[in-house]
């Protein structure tokens, strides 16, 4: 988890999302806002394993195969961090 939570690892999963331009309506802006208010408590929390993800409301992104996948910013940015 330490190296998940380092930071040129998060650094690059922020890039990755940027680059994907999702669409869950938390613009990068505000996913960067929320990172800077909250990442000391939320690296905290991850690396006690206390981490306990908030529900987010699910959008559907079309697929190239026709198939969709719900997902948020803030999810997008923790898998790109994995």
């Amino acid at each position: 988890m330490e190296e998940i939570c380092e930071r040129e690892n998060c650094k690059q999963a922020l890039a990755r999302v940027k680059a994907n331009k999702g669409n869950d309506g938390m613009t990068v802006e505000r996913l960067l806002d929320y990172l800077k208010q909250r990442w000391p408590e939320i690296r905290e929390q991850l690396l006690s394993g206390t981490y306990k993800p908030q529900p987010v409301k699910p959008v559907e992104i079309p697929k190239p195969e026709a198939a969709k996948e719900a997902v948020s910013r803030w999810e997008e940015w923790v898998k790109e961090s994995l």
